[in-house]
């Protein structure tokens, strides 16, 4: 069963209304930008694709910006020596 129909993706682009993101309030900006991602994809294919929506209304949502938490994870060489000289 769909999450959403197309006759109701069609109305929302039509009538200028937007989405509630009420379930998103309490996610990380991880989960929100996951599944506004999808949602923008969803009116993207919508439109470009299938050819059932005038206009996508998800073009002008902007995704949350995500920490960059890659540095945090990365150990300092030392430590990745004493760990190769203990094992």
């Amino acid at each position: 069963m769909p999450i959403i129909s197309i006759s109701v993706l069609y109305r929302l682009a039509a009538s200028g209304n937007s989405v509630s993101v009420a379930p998103l309030l309490g996610a990380s900006a991880a989960a929100k930008g996951g599944s506004l991602s999808a949602i923008k994809s969803l009116f993207t294919f919508a439109q470009r694709k299938l050819g059932i929506l005038p206009v996508n209304a998800a073009a002008p949502v902007t995704l949350p910006k995500q920490e960059r938490k890659l540095a945090e994870r990365i150990l300092p060489k030392n430590i990745v020596e004493q760990l190769i000289e203990l094992g």
